[in-house]
């Protein structure tokens, strides 16, 4: 499977944009519509080629990874002192 490099917003924005470019080339009979999939698609998925080749990720920021399967390491605790 593949690991996800896009943010929920960065996914949102595509399908919207996705779909509008589909109904712009059905109300218009153009071929052209169909590039409206690549966006939906991608956006669908959570993984853009694109992205991957760029070594881009929108998906994770410092403080957590939202992208990621695998549980978040966990510090160690510390032993109080007596």
């Amino acid at each position: 499977m593949l690991k996800k490099n896009e943010s929920m917003i960065d996914r949102m924005i595509r399908i919207i944009i996705g779909i509008i470019i589909l109904l712009v080339g059905y109300l218009y009979s153009s071929w052209w519509g169909l590039i409206g999939l690549l966006p939906l698609l991608t956006g669908i998925i959570g993984f853009c080629p694109l992205y991957a080749l760029l070594g881009w990720n929108t998906c994770c920021n410092r403080k957590r990874c939202v992208c990621r399967e695998e549980e978040p390491v966990k510090k160690p605790m510390k032993r109080k002192r007596r």
